[in-house]
């Protein structure tokens, strides 16, 4: 392979991982509108407005691990306690969860899901498994030879890192 060979390929990877990660950000408003369309809650809507993905993660999780505190949410997700403490105090303001104490301990909060929360917790989770079942329908015509060849090429590109030596 020449220099311009070569330099092409760097050009061409970084534009397509670069376009990789804009659409997954982009992916992030398509979900959205997918659960606000597919709501039919009109109190649900307004709320849905006001999320972000993580609170929607935040929301899931308690949905699917009833009277859970902050820490084990936080492990759960992977996302630090105190952003975990702050978006349950939007999640209860907006009436999608609610906490007690536990009876010998009244510092340590437990997370419970309203009816409305579990309601927007279902639609997320719809959401994700049509979002799954359509984009697999969509990758059908790919091998599994082309996935790992897709995987080792994104892997090495994200491994890369100019100051370390050459591999071997």
């Amino acid at each position: 392979m020449n220099f311009y060979d070569e330099n092409k390929t760097i050009i061409d990877m970084k534009t397509i991982i670069n376009r990789l990660i804009d659409e997954h950000q982009a992916n992030d408003d398509k979900e959205f509108q997918w659960m606000y369309k597919k709501c039919s809650n009109e109190k649900l809507k307004l709320i849905l407005l006001k999320m972000t993905v993580l609170m929607l993660h935040v929301l899931e999780n308690i949905s699917q691990n009833n009277s859970i505190n902050c820490k084990t949410i936080s492990e759960n997700i992977s996302v630090l306690k105190g952003t975990v403490s702050k978006i349950v105090k939007k999640l209860v303001n907006y009436k999608l969860i609610t906490y007690s104490y536990l009876p010998n301990n009244k510092k340590e909060k437990l997370y419970t899901a309203t009816e409305l929360g579990r309601e927007l917790a279902s639609l997320h989770e719809q959401m994700h498994k049509e979002y799954q079942k359509k984009l697999m329908c969509y990758l059908a015509s790919f091998s599994e030879e082309d996935f790992q060849t897709a995987y080792k090429l994104i892997n090495a590109y994200l491994n890369f890192d100019i100051n370390k030596d050459e591999p071997n």
